[in-house]
């Protein structure tokens, strides 16, 4: 049964912003989007569907781990790989406006609840939200008709974002194949432009802080260091691909990846990026990134953010989307543009260069 509460507030959301004066409403290219600046935030509300295909011989989703036991009527354990079709229509053949790429795994030991935890991104290519895309990271109660789940920030014209997602099933097959219309609200409050120096804050190189009064914004300037190759790995294989994939598709490692101020391996060191990523995308190299980089050097030493979002890795430059923080970072939202400095091509080794906005409410 549909959740009244989960109705209620989106249907008072979306009437809240039509209400808006008509001068507010920015022009737009899609019909299933659309996007409301009110002078301080943007809000923009989507509906489309997503189509998760697990069956066949072209699955859209692959099981790339499972519990060691293996004997959970709710698959408790069980970790896919998707790179999920987002069409206008719930036909599979309608318009593609982007893609869902990421991880779900069933996070529930009760087969009545059947509680999958979602780690994605949705990359838009459609209209003006081509290459936006927003984060996702939440527990989808799959077997309800209804359910909310929660948007941690975004890319592009979601930079920045916050919102939440109601999902309800249109279509489930006994093969585990799944049609799912999605309902989204997601606002970005705008990022102060007055600014005045910092006066408490002590610069470093790769840092600096400035108080925008309302927040703090920081900017950082670093390399990260993946190493694939040698005796002392910072990037491990966990999970290996499939094997019929051209991009690695279900690939997942485990990393701990040195931070310097240069390109140089032995330049200064100001901190550890740690966490996973995996290969998501069965087109080209859809990297999901769920790290923490957590810092060492100076004021910053044991200050962290959070990054989740889709890598395309094969981009020169590309932005993933920062959901929080701790220490100096506590309750950050951001962005990182990151920028291939090197990559070893017989190896998988890579220096890639980080340009990261934080904001931080004060």
């Amino acid at each position: 049964m549909a959740n009244p509460s989960l109705l209620a507030g989106l249907f008072i959301t979306l009437l809240a912003t039509t209400l808006l004066p008509e001068k507010a409403q920015s022009q737009d290219e899609v019909k299933w989007a659309k996007r409301i600046e009110t002078g301080k935030e943007v809000i923009t509300t989507l509906q489309f569907y997503f189509h998760d295909v697990v069956s066949g011989d072209s699955p859209t989703a692959i099981k790339i781990a499972q519990a060691s036991n293996g004997t959970s009527l709710s698959l408790f354990g069980n970790l896919l790989m998707v790179d999920d079709a987002l069409t206008v229509g719930p036909d599979p053949k309608s318009k593609v406006i982007g893609r869902a790429r990421g991880m779900y795994g069933s996070a529930s030991q009760s087969v009545l609840d059947m509680g999958l935890i979602m780690v994605m991104g949705y990359v838009f290519t459609d209209g003006i939200y081509d290459g936006s895309s927003f984060s996702l990271l939440s527990i989808n109660p799959a077997l309800h008709r209804v359910r909310e789940m929660a948007i941690v920030g975004g890319t592009g014209l979601f930079r920045l974002a916050r919102g939440y997602a109601i999902a309800q099933t249109y279509w489930f097959d006994t093969s585990g194949d799944a049609i799912v219309h999605y309902n989204l609200l997601i606002m970005i409050t705008l990022m102060s432009t007055t600014s005045m120096p910092c006066a408490q804050a002590q610069n470093e190189s790769w840092a600096r802080r400035t108080d925008t009064r309302n927040e703090v914004v920081t900017t950082l300037q670093f390399y990260f260091h993946d190493i694939l190759s040698g005796r002392n790995p910072t990037a491990v294989q966990i999970v290996p691909p499939s094997r019929s994939s051209t991009t690695s598709f279900g690939l997942l490692n485990m990393v701990d990846d040195p931070l310097t101020i240069g390109p140089d391996p032995n330049s200064k060191l100001v901190g550890r990026a740690r966490g996973m990523y995996g290969s998501a995308g069965q087109t080209d190299f859809g990297l999901i990134m769920v790290m923490s980089f957590v810092f060492t050097d100076g004021i910053y030493d044991g200050s962290s953010f959070s990054l989740l979002s889709i890598n395309p890795a094969g981009d020169p430059v590309r932005e993933m989307a920062i959901v929080g923080g701790t220490g100096l970072f506590r309750l950050a939202r951001g962005y990182a543009i990151a920028t291939t400095y090197s990559f070893d091509g017989n190896t998988g080794d890579a220096v890639v260069g980080y340009n990261v906005t934080l904001a931080t409410y004060i």
